[in-house]
């Protein structure tokens, strides 16, 4: 009788067993795949399907240009590699965690002045620091689309009396997140910055 019992457990726990291992191994072998699908899901939750192909970019007159209001999604920024991101106007902590936020007491693309935008470095800005000079950063909006090229990179500490703006000119697009990358314990005072000159897209103004 012991040994019946015995062997119905064992047609119960090796079949547990065996699930079990195999959803782990799965699970560890395949974890970019779910990553990725994981991140496309959020995306979707998050942003919702966009209205607007931004890579359509129509290029807009004056009179057509309407300057965007916090929170509104206006665009795509992305790299050839390593960034891909919703644009947001506004840098709070909403836009923040579904994109890219841009600063609101600075300029749009097209506006001709500098541009501030910000993302987590745990997330879309993640791999900023693979910039280099002479890389390319795109922005596409519904009013144009618009293309930066990096020519410099600055790291600035909270405390200091800094200005991110100084010894540039004309239209540019900085780009900056926390510092140490990736720290994820301890305290970041610091601030990494890219800087990215307009090669291309329309100019508009806000009348």
């Amino acid at each position: 009788m012991g040994d019946g019992r015995q062997s119905k457990w064992m047609y119960i726990i090796v079949p547990v067993v065996f699930t079990v291992t195999v959803i782990v191994l799965a699970m560890t072998g395949f974890r970019p795949l779910v990553d990725s699908v994981k991140e496309d899901f959020l995306a979707v939750w998050i942003q919702g399907s966009p209205t607007y192909d931004y890579a359509k970019g129509d290029d807009l007159g004056d009179d057509e240009y309407i300057r965007p209001s916090n929170g509104d999604l206006y665009g795509q920024i992305y790299t050839d590699e390593d960034i891909n991101a919703p644009l947001y106007c506004g840098d709070g902590a909403d836009q923040l965690a579904k994109g890219v936020g841009t600063y609101e007491g600075e300029n749009y693309p097209g506006e001709g002045g500098v541009i501030l935008v910000s993302s987590h470095d745990s997330t879309y800005f993640e791999k900023i620091d693979h910039l280099k000079e002479g890389d390319k950063v795109y922005v596409d909006t519904m009013y144009g689309k618009y293309s930066y090229e990096v020519f410099g990179k600055r790291i600035y500490n909270v405390s200091d009396d800094f200005d991110y703006k100084e010894n540039i000119s004309g239209e540019v697009l900085v780009m900056y997140t926390c510092y140490p990358l990736g720290q994820s314990v301890g305290s970041r005072d610091e601030r990494y910055f890219v800087y990215a000159k307009k090669i291309e897209g329309p100019e508009v103004s806000d009348k």
